[in-house]
């Protein structure tokens, strides 16, 4: 897809075939060697933000999403906060303003309608791969893995057997 320039964009393609019927297995054996320094640049914020939201958006059902709103709205708060913190505020509104770019919203509504178009399988059989904890997250976080997770898993639990579409 080319709306994502880069980062989700090899997230977006492994839901899109498991959208569309293929098969997705994990080869645990694999190497791969990655000549990337993460902390180069902090315009890769902007990127990882701008796709994060883009990929939701297109790839999920309008129900889906509104299901899932509280807990979106939820992380978008707690990003912003995050953002501040961190000093990358700016990337974080900068990601909003390019979604709500009127000039861009041609260009991703039918990216969104040929996805939604050529899907075999409902949120949900998606949705059930995905987990409700912040894992595996670069630094360690106690507030994450104390409070967060379990209210996230809590939620989820309620959440997920509603999703049908």
């Amino acid at each position: 897809d080319e709306d994502y320039f880069l980062y989700h964009e090899d997230l977006d393609i492994g839901v899109r075939l498991w959208m569309r019927g293929w098969r997705c297995v994990l080869a645990p054996q694999s190497v791969v060697i990655h000549k990337y320094e993460f902390s180069r640049s902090i315009t890769k914020l902007y990127w990882m933000e701008r796709n994060r939201m883009l990929f939701l958006f297109q790839n999920f059902r309008i129900p889906t999403l509104l299901l899932l709103s509280p807990i979106l709205l939820a992380s978008e708060l707690g990003l912003l906060v995050l953002a501040q913190r961190a000093g990358w505020l700016p990337q974080k509104l900068k990601a909003w303003r390019s979604l709500l770019t009127p000039s861009k919203w041609g260009t991703y509504l039918r990216h969104r309608r040929e996805k939604q178009a050529r899907r075999r399988h409902s949120d949900r059989s998606i949705l059930l791969r995905f987990t409700s904890q912040l894992r595996n997250q670069e630094v360690r976080n106690p507030f994450v893995e104390r409070i967060v997770d379990p209210c996230l898993s809590l939620w989820w639990r309620c959440v997920r057997p509603l999703i049908r579409w």
